[in-house]
């Protein structure tokens, strides 16, 4: 695990903090404020350019009336200018059917192209992973578009490995074939009842089924 910036403290809410800095120092980082909206509705549009902006915007708003506190945002400041951000979540990790624990997840990673040499999404990165460790994450997780040699340079860059490549599928399902499958039900079931011998239902208790107390 990659230690915090030596700049960067974590409160007692794990959520990290530090102080003001100027251009030369870096920019600030804190957590996303409602005040915020606007500009990282703007910066989401830029990671996310196929997404509508009023579900951004949705997105957003519903987040913050959420309160979850498995789920966090961090913003990169500079003299009042949002400059990236990292979006973060705890997701249950599970191997071959069982759990393994709680695991730090990016769900969103983006800096402001002209500021990418100046470190800021290693910080980013850095004050994501102590926010997941104080909710008890022993490992930090992403994921990257296959078609993203960038975005995959930038997570080897800053320590990640890379573990398996997913090809996602999707395939409509038809009106027609819902309603075919609904109508092929029925009597197939008729037909397993048909076979199977009839059996009388055993009783343990009175007849009529219900259970006295002594």
């Amino acid at each position: 695990m990659l230690p915090p910036s030596s700049r960067t403290r974590v409160t007692r809410r794990g959520m990290p903090h530090r102080a003001p800095l100027t251009h030369t120092g870096g920019p600030l980082l804190r957590s996303a404020r409602r005040e915020d909206l606007d500009a990282w509705v703007a910066l989401r549009a830029a990671l996310w350019p196929a997404r509508p902006i009023a579900t951004i915007r949705t997105d957003i708003e519903r987040w913050f009336w959420s309160g979850d506190r498995d789920s966090h945002c961090i913003v990169a400041e500079d003299h009042g200018e949002l400059l990236g951000f990292i979006e973060l979540s705890v997701r249950a990790h599970t191997r071959g059917g069982e759990e393994e624990g709680r695991v730090g997840f990016v769900e969103g990673w983006y800096v402001v192209p002209d500021t990418r040499r100046d470190h800021i999404g290693r910080d980013l990165m850095r004050a994501g992973e102590a926010w997941a460790a104080a909710r008890g994450c022993r490992e930090f997780a992403s994921d990257v578009a296959i078609d993203n040699p960038l975005g995959q340079a930038a997570h080897l860059g800053v320590g990640f490995t890379e573990v398996t490549r997913v090809v996602s599928y999707r395939k409509p399902i038809t009106r027609a074939l819902g309603t075919w499958l609904l109508g092929s039900t029925a009597p197939r079931e008729r037909e397993v009842n048909d076979i199977q011998p009839r059996q009388e239902p055993v009783h343990d208790g009175p007849e009529d089924g219900l259970v006295r107390a002594p």
